[in-house]
C-alpha cells in the first residue's frame, strides 16, 4: 500500500518527467555546491598550501576560468543525479503500486 507521501511523489513526477530534464532549483543548489569546491582550492592556493606552485599572471588568469568551470561542471552533475534518483524513485513506487493491485 502506498503511503500519501509516495502517491503524491507518483502524480508529481508523472507530470514532469517528460518535461525537460533541466531543474532551475538543482541547477542553482549544484551551482552552489561548485562555487563552495572552487572557493576551497582558490583558499588552498591563497594559503601557500602547496608551496611548489608558483603564483604568476598565467595562474591568475586560470584560477577564475577553472573555478567558473569546476561550478557549472557540478551543477550540471548534480542536475542529472537528482533527475535520475527521481526517476528511480517513481518506477519503484509504480512496480509497488502495482504489486499492490495484482
Amino acid at each position: 500500500m502506498l503511503t500519501q507521501n509516495e502517491q503524491e511523489f507518483l502524480d508529481y513526477w508523472q507530470e514532469k518527467r517528460n518535461q525537460n530534464k533541466f531543474n532551475p532549483f538543482f541547477f542553482g543548489k549544484g551551482f552552489s555546491i561548485g562555487i563552495g569546491i572552487g572557493l576551497l582550492i582558490t583558499l588552498s592556493f591563497v594559503i601557500g598550501w602547496d608551496k611548489q606552485v608558483a603564483v604568476n599572471a598565467l595562474n591568475l588568469a586560470v584560477v577564475p576560468i577553472a573555478f567558473l568551470a569546476i561550478a557549472i561542471f557540478c551543477a550540471l552533475f548534480y542536475n542529472s543525479f537528482m533527475y535520475e534518483q527521481n526517476e528511480q524513485r517513481y518506477q519503484e513506487l509504480l512496480i509497488k503500486k502495482n504489486k499492490q493491485y495484482k
